[in-house]
């Protein structure tokens, strides 16, 4: 049992900031069902910046990477769309919206 504990202890380390993120969203959830319409606007600019980061992040790294990948192009082109569509959608948050409702629909139905 002392062996299988200490193979596993680099991956349970940081076992606090999970508890303490669970801890944030369960505070949070009353407010999120008390005051929808609010959080729902407040979600859609951090939606928007974290697809931004992301989509960039995704370009840099096909960009870097090029030589040793297959048919790369298609990476920043998807990458670079996706800082696009990420930095229009805080000028029409209806339109943030919807495709929030979509990426969160999408995200739940995958097995």
């Amino acid at each position: 049992m002392t062996a299988l504990l200490q193979n596993s202890e680099p991956t349970v380390r940081y076992r606090l900031l999970p508890f303490i993120a669970g801890i944030v969203f369960i505070a949070l959830g009353p407010y999120v069902l008390i005051v929808p319409i609010e959080t729902y606007l407040i979600l859609v600019p951090v939606f928007s910046t974290t697809f931004v980061v992301l989509r960039a992040t995704d370009t840099y790294f096909a960009v870097s990477n090029r030589r040793e990948m297959k048919e790369w192009a298609w990476k920043p082109i998807s990458g670079i769309s996706g800082v696009l569509i990420g930095t229009y959608l805080p000028i029409t948050p209806i339109l943030g919206m919807m495709l929030l409702s979509f990426m969160i629909g999408i995200w739940n139905i995958q097995p």
